[in-house]
C-alpha cells in the first residue's frame, strides 16, 4: 500500500526536547539544587521567602520551587538572579558575574540614595 504524501495525517513530527538541545526538567533541578547548596538553608529561607525545611529540601532536589518565590529569590540574591538569567539564555555565558556585581552597585547607591 502506497501513501499519499499530500494527504494530512494529523500528526507533526519534530525534534524532541532532548534532541533539539533545550533543557530538561532533571537539568532544571540540578541548576536550583547547585545554586541552594551555596548557601545556608536559613539564609536561602530569608531570600526565597521559603521555610527553612522547604529550602533545604530544594538542596536536596527533593522539592522545586514556585515562580513567586524564584523571583524573590531573584530580586534578594544578585548572584542567583545573575547565574539564573544567565542559564535560561538573558545574559550569555561569562556575563553574570559583571551582571551581579552591577546589580550590587545599584542596590548600594540606591540604599545610600533613601539615607539621604
Amino acid at each position: 500500500m502506497q501513501k499519499s504524501r499530500s494527504a494530512f495525517t494529523g500528526t507533526v513530527l519534530g525534534k524532541s526536547a532532548r534532541d533539539s538541545g533545550a533543557v530538561v526538567k532533571g537539568d532544571n533541578v540540578a541548576f536550583l539544587r547547585s545554586q541552594a547548596r551555596r548557601i545556608a538553608a536559613k539564609e536561602g529561607a530569608e531570600r526565597t521567602g521559603m521555610s527553612p525545611k522547604g529550602f533545604q529540601k530544594l538542596q536536596q532536589g527533593e522539592n522545586t520551587i514556585s515562580f513567586e518565590k524564584l523571583v524573590e529569590w531573584c530580586r534578594n540574591d544578585p548572584d542567583f538572579g545573575a547565574a539564573f538569567c544567565e542559564y535560561i539564555g538573558v545574559l550569555r555565558p561569562g556575563e553574570a558575574e559583571f551582571a551581579a556585581a552591577l546589580t550590587r552597585t545599584f542596590q548600594a547607591y540606591q540604599r545610600k540614595q533613601g539615607r539621604e
